[in-house]
């Protein structure tokens, strides 16, 4: 792990949240931050003791993932600093609070992505299944969500009015590609014009076959997002400002239309919507062509 890469994410990760929060409650909040150490599954186990109630995401494009772990006290702060509550008394976390932070994921946990990405020059990112895990239970989750090896900091946050808090972040090693000279990059190999022919045909040799088969079998238990598509539209931002209850989006869908099944974002296949035990669910007509698959990719 690149120490100094892990040091910028965290500080400019939980500052972009914190100016969220800060734009919610009105007051400044002073950060500390502690340094950055590598975290594991067992480490995390450990984390959520002290730290059960977790906002978590996916970074879209497959840069990584980040979260934001709170004690209860602290998320019953937040809930407070922004529905209203008092925020400089004690009390227990409830289930009302952890509706409000559903709700606050997204735009903490955007924001403090946003700041990374302004740093660094980059386009602006958007989230995956933003979400709220406060069982204390999510370590194997999160650690799906971080692709296996993340890094942790905690870190204080405090405003007028609102005590001290502790928390924790928690991001991905590969976001330490954001940083600019942090991690060397590898020369990716490209697939030599017969290489692609034989991929597209399904004419691979058995030498070949049978280590392509060796490869997928270490990666079948790996676990991916997989979204229904019903159809895509583009609107101004001031027609999406005016939306509200009762508005309806034309997504340029016919009824008789198949919808697309797509696994990390590209197209998979095709299939018609049907109901399973009071569930929306989805009966696969087509899969997509090799060459169709290969394509999604570049």
């Amino acid at each position: 792990m690149a120490v100094n890469a892990a040091e910028v994410l965290h500080r400019g990760f939980v500052r972009g949240a914190m100016d969220v929060l800060q734009s919610m409650g009105g007051a400044p909040f002073t950060v500390q931050a502690g340094a950055p150490a590598p975290l594991d599954q067992n480490a995390l186990v450990t984390l959520f003791q002290d730290f059960p109630v977790c906002l978590r995401a996916q970074v879209a494009g497959g840069i990584g993932g980040v979260a934001l772990m709170f004690t209860p006290e602290a998320a019953a702060r937040i809930a407070d600093l922004v529905g209203g509550g008092d925020v400089g008394s004690t009390r227990a976390y409830t289930e009302a609070d952890r509706a409000l932070l559903q709700e606050l994921a997204d735009p903490l946990l955007g924001g403090g992505v946003t700041s990374l990405m302004q740093e660094f020059g980059r386009p602006v990112a958007q989230l995956q299944d933003p979400a709220v895990d406060d069982t204390g239970e999510g370590a194997g989750d999160l650690m799906i969500v971080m692709d296996f090896e993340a890094s942790w900091s905690r870190f204080t946050f405090s405003a007028e009015g609102f005590p001290e808090s502790e928390a924790v972040s928690v991001i991905s090693v590969s976001m330490e590609d954001l940083v600019p000279g942090a991690r060397p990059q590898e020369k990716k190999k490209m697939l030599s014009e017969d290489e692609m022919k034989d991929i597209l045909t399904g004419s691979l040799d058995s030498a070949s076959s049978s280590t392509i088969q060796q490869n997928l079998e270490r990666i079948l238990d790996i676990r991916l997002m997989a979204q229904v598509r019903l159809g895509r539209v583009l609107m101004p931002l001031g027609q999406i400002l005016n939306l509200g209850p009762g508005s309806i989006i034309d997504v340029g869908h016919l009824v008789d239309e198949p919808v697309e099944l797509l696994v990390n974002d590209k197209l998979i296949a095709r299939g018609d919507v049907v109901v399973v035990d009071e569930k929306f669910g989805l009966r696969i007509t087509e899969i997509v062509s090799h060459r169709e698959r290969i394509e999604s990719l570049q």
